[in-house]
């Protein structure tokens, strides 16, 4: 059976949108079935590698006190197992962006997004969340095993019980989104289209005046995570072209798209001693799926 699923990149950001925000440890995630659906993806475009597995973990992933996980300042606490089934702490996971571990946090309707870096502490993996309000989450762990290729396990859960008012963002109309007093607004040559490579430019502005410093962060001068709606095994990550210190507000990125969809963006750049996230909707359209040197779909059964 193929299955198309988003290409992805190591993750690598601390930032959160929607009504709350995060800091750093505690966890809990279901230990149910061993595996379910897994990708494989590699693909070079322009400077950028992505490349990694993407499934679901099952019983890779054990989480502490999962049914008691409520809003507010909670801890994320968790083991991981390799492959093997021996657990992986902090000497067994390589450092990819600068970090052993990233992990991405997205409520089921795409209004909470927190990216955060946990730390193996007393015997787990621990990070301190801002949880503002509860829902059906679902948590990314990116991770570079040692001895295993990179790898991104993704956990539902349940935060203080179902989403109450599910309401997904709609693409905005001029393509924008503003964290505090930043704007960032995205143009790119025509539609979205499944198949086919976009280069995506970033204008951040402030006060209507082009932003003339955006800092490294992580090694990059920004990072965009895209999320499909309605369906958390879609999943990309992808970093900018661009490689030197824009002077101009300008950050470059390229991608593709293996599904159509509705998708929202979380953009993240670093200026002025802060990370700044953008949350921007886009709707991809069914385009001609042609191959692209380097990718590999497919499904199988860990």
């Amino acid at each position: 059976m193929i299955s198309k699923k988003m290409i992805f990149l190591p993750i690598l950001a601390v930032a959160c949108v929607g009504a709350g925000c995060a800091t750093a440890d505690h966890a809990s995630v279901p230990t149910t079935s061993p595996v379910n659906q897994q990708v494989d993806h590699m693909m070079q475009m322009g400077d950028q590698t992505m490349t990694g597995e993407s499934v679901l973990a099952g019983s890779r992933v054990v989480l502490e006190n999962a049914d008691g996980l409520k809003p507010g300042l909670s801890t994320l606490a968790f083991r991981v197992l390799g492959k093997d089934g021996a657990e992986l702490k902090t000497e067994d996971l390589k450092i990819a962006h600068e970090k052993r571990m990233h992990l991405l946090l997205v409520r089921d309707d795409m209004t909470q997004f927190q990216h955060l870096h946990p730390e193996y502490i007393g015997g787990a993996w621990r990070v301190v969340a801002t949880i503002p309000e509860q829902g059906d989450y679902q948590m990314y762990i990116d991770i570079a095993p040692e001895k295993e290729t990179a790898i991104v396990l993704r956990v539902p859960l349940k935060i203080g019980g179902s989403t109450l008012t599910k309401v997904f963002p709609e693409p905005s109309a001029d393509m924008s989104a503003t964290d505090q007093d930043v704007k960032a607004t995205v143009t790119t040559d025509g539609a979205f289209k499944t198949g086919m490579t976009k280069k995506i430019t970033f204008t951040l502005t402030k006060n209507g005046q082009t932003l003339k410093q955006i800092d490294p962060y992580l090694g990059a001068f920004g990072h965009v995570v895209l999320l499909r709606h309605t369906d958390p095994a879609e999943f990309l990550h992808v970093h900018p072209l661009t490689e030197v210190a824009p002077v101009d507000g300008k950050v470059v990125f390229e991608t593709a798209f293996s599904e159509a969809g509705r998708y929202t963006l979380y953009a993240q750049f670093s200026t002025e001693g802060k990370v700044k996230t953008f949350p921007i909707t886009i709707d991809v359209e069914e385009g001609e799926m042609v191959s692209m040197p380097g990718m590999n779909h497919g499904s199988r059964h860990e």
